[in-house]
């Protein structure tokens, strides 16, 4: 997977309610991304067993306390199953050894039911990244560099949402005005403009705005 590709993300979380409500800020901030649904540890296992090579996941979201789940010795499984994908870890209980354990077994991050959707979204944002650069390092190294089609072409391969932070970006809106005008969080914006800015191959907002000067939106 690299950026401009679709993210294909593994939701696993026994409430259908926190599930769905996980998709819905994934499709908020990714919405060209893919996503597959558990309900308990032998879904998980099932999904991952069942990948194939044309369609692997990006990244698994799971909840540690799922029917079938034994805890860090169920997470590490899911882990091996993963195939490189990163593993975020969700748990409402907050406890270092518990943490500890898990990032030993080898997941990206653990994070706490607690610290609300906007954490989530940046380990998330974080995670994808790492499975990127991951992904990135097992190509050929005698493959074709792609070519950049946003250096002649213009917009053509941003998604809508992208178009239209760039244009807000254009006209100097700061990121609390552009989340407000469009009604989503400040969290899901910078993950946005982060996306954004990998697509476009920048590093920050000035460079977008000045490689995009004469693009037509």
């Amino acid at each position: 997977m690299t950026m401009s590709e679709t993210p294909y993300i593994l939701v696993a979380d026994d409430q259908a309610m926190m599930r769905d409500g996980i998709v819905l800020m994934l499709k908020d901030a990714w919405p060209d991304c893919i996503c597959k649904s558990a309900h308990d540890y032998l879904s998980v296992v099932n999904l991952l067993e069942n990948q194939s090579p044309e369609e692997t996941f990006s990244l698994v979201i799971l909840d540690l306390r799922m029917p079938g789940m034994r805890g860090v010795e169920s997470v590490a499984h899911i882990t091996k199953l993963a195939n490189n994908a990163p593993v975020v870890v969700c748990t409402a209980l907050e406890d270092p050894s518990l943490v500890s354990r898990l990032m030993h077994c080898g997941i990206f991050k653990a994070v706490s039911k607690a610290s609300g959707a906007e954490e989530l979204l940046i380990q998330v944002r974080d995670a994808l990244a790492s499975s990127m650069k991951s992904k990135l390092s097992t190509k050929d190294s005698h493959e074709p560099a792609p070519t950049n089609k946003y250096d002649d072409n213009g917009s053509a391969g941003l998604t809508n949402r992208q178009r239209e932070i760039l244009k807000f970006l254009q006209t100097g809106k700061p990121n609390k005005v552009i989340a407000t005008q469009l009604g989503i969080s400040l969290g899901t914006t910078k993950c946005h403009l982060h996306n954004l800015y990998a697509v476009m191959q920048v590093q920050n907002r000035a460079e977008a705005i000045i490689k995009s000067r004469d693009w037509l939106l």
